[in-house]
């Protein structure tokens, strides 16, 4: 629907008629937290619901990618916890995988919900950043570029690479 309203737009169309209209009005919620990040200077007016429309798509790809990753996890201590082996290097191995899954995904919200209006007030959005920003403060020396800063997204990368290899070391499954 953002891809249509783009192409609308540049065709000319009429904003008044049925589908430009509801379109502008089923998609303008989207739309709306990024215009007011990049302004009219940084980014062209018409191009902002095509910005959009990929980070809705790198947002489900993410989210999915989470979701896919929890899933074994969970199947795992699940395992454990059927077979009797609660107190085991399994099962620890595997509570930290969710500890680093979890961890990330709490540096993912902390990531995306200022773009909704979520302010550093909200008491969700303050717990968010009192946890991450041990991890995420020595990073921006380095992931910064310009008005972007990149720390919380190396520093997703950083904990998905570390968190399988730290999980293997104490479960024993590498030799």
């Amino acid at each position: 629907m953002l891809v249509l309203r783009v192409i609308l737009n540049w065709a000319g169309a009429n904003p008044f008629s049925r589908l430009s209209y509801n379109l502008t009005r089923l998609t303008e919620p989207l739309v709306r937290p990024l215009r007011y990040q990049f302004g009219r200077r940084t980014l062209r007016f018409d191009l902002v619901p095509i910005v959009t429309a990929v980070l809705v798509l790198a947002l489900g790809w993410s989210v999915a990618g989470l979701i896919g990753q929890l899933a074994p996890i969970l199947t795992a201590i699940g395992n454990n916890i059927w077979i009797g082996a609660i107190v085991s290097r399994a099962m620890l191995g595997e509570l930290i995988k969710l500890t680093g899954l979890l961890y990330v995904a709490a540096i993912f919200l902390r990531f995306l919900l200022p773009f909704f209006g979520v302010g550093y007030r909200n008491k969700l959005l303050s717990i968010l950043f009192a946890v991450t920003e041990p991890v995420i403060k020595p990073l921006r020396r380095f992931f910064v570029l310009g008005m972007f800063d990149l720390a919380p997204i190396a520093a997703m990368i950083i904990i998905q690479l570390i968190t399988p290899f730290i999980a293997a070391l104490v479960s024993g499954s590498v030799g």
